[in-house]
């Protein structure tokens, strides 16, 4: 089976090489950015050196046109860019000074949040995607104590960030569960996810914790429709509250576990799909991530033994030629991400 997955993956990256080759895009979803961070990444796993050139290339090429780069936002601009060199700083591919690098971007962060625009809440183009950005650059500050000028910069841009989501998504409902499919990204879950994360660096906790709290109290009464999107958001209630503690929560997310039928989960999926973000690798690490956390109860218990009876497809490398190409290509949603879920970071989170 080994030789089966490594044959897979010679010919794959043949075929994502030729492609990647082409794009014109310098971002992290679909573009350059994205696919250093996979070249990096599936280099070292599989010791591969020619991989890691490539990765370097890939990084060359955005340093020599990101001057010429507009966009602020996570998808294809400079946001998306700036969390590609971090994470890949902190995984010592890249020895760089992103505090030095990146100054600029946490400026024109700051004068993108103030000017006042209506601002959307999504990853891609939006709030979500800054708040990701954010996450990263206090992960850094925190290992490396830099000055505080920096760290006081991040820290004001962490606490905008959050603020504005929280009155987005109390000035329109509909982008509070993002309901229709299942999104591994999905608004309001991914958000209690980074603001767990940002909680832990002990930068701002308090103001933001609280701030979260009382919007989520704020929803006690509004669920999820889908199972799928009910026991995603469960699972970040339970990380949220293992480091934030607020009984009210637990009595919320309660009755949210109450209302999961395990038996609906694999239908309010695309089976099709085999990636991280809409698909079959998204809804293994979901399922891992519930059932390895240490919140203890009756209703959990009784929802894990259900969920042990679930059985998946098996998606171990396959390529669906049905998705368009975009899904199979972009470290988004698409082929690369369920590479990075399977392959190199054997169930844990990609970004």
């Amino acid at each position: 089976m080994k030789n089966t997955k490594q044959l897979d993956i010679n010919m794959i990256h043949s075929e994502l090489i030729n492609y990647s080759d082409t794009i014109d895009d310098l971002g992290i979803m679909n573009g350059k950015m994205g696919f250093a961070i996979y070249y990096y990444l599936m280099g070292r796993a599989l010791g591969d050196s020619n991989l890691i050139k490539i990765a370097e290339k890939y990084i060359d090429d955005i340093c020599d046109s990101i001057i010429d780069l507009q966009l602020v936002d996570f998808d294809s601009g400079l946001l998306g860019i700036g969390t590609g060199l971090e994470f890949l700083s902190q995984k010592s591919f890249l020895n760089i000074n992103t505090n030095k690098v990146l100054f600029d971007f946490d400026i024109r962060l700051l004068k993108y949040l103030t000017n006042n625009q209506k601002k959307s809440i999504d990853i891609d183009k939006g709030l979500i995607g800054y708040l990701i950005y954010i996450l990263y650059r206090l992960k850094s500050n925190n290992s490396n104590n830099s000055n505080n000028i920096q760290l006081e910069l991040c820290n004001e841009l962490c606490i905008i960030i959050v603020n504005e989501i929280v009155e987005n998504f109390e000035n329109d409902n509909y982008f509070v569960f993002n309901d229709a499919r299942f999104d591994s990204f999905s608004n309001l879950a991914f958000f209690i996810r980074l603001t767990t994360e940002l909680i832990k660096l002990k930068q701002c906790s308090g103001q933001i914790g609280q701030t979260v709290s009382q919007f989520i109290l704020s929803r006690e009464n509004m669920y999820p429709s889908l199972s799928i999107n009910r026991l995603h958001f469960a699972t970040e209630l339970i990380y949220f509250t293992e480091i934030y503690p607020n009984q009210n929560i637990v009595k919320y997310l309660e009755s949210l576990l109450l209302m999961i039928d395990t038996r609906k989960i694999i239908n309010e999926i695309d089976v099709n799909n085999s990636g991280f973000r809409f698909g079959l690798s998204g809804l293994r690490n979901l399922l891992h991530r519930f059932k390895n956390s240490s919140y203890d109860s009756i209703e959990k218990s009784k929802l894990t033994t259900d969920l042990n009876l679930i059985t998946l497809p098996n998606n171990d490398f396959v390529i669906d030629k049905k998705i368009n190409e975009n899904k199979l290509y972009g470290l988004s949603q698409g082929y690369i991400s369920t590479l990075l879920y399977e392959f190199v970071c054997d169930e844990k989170k990609i970004f």
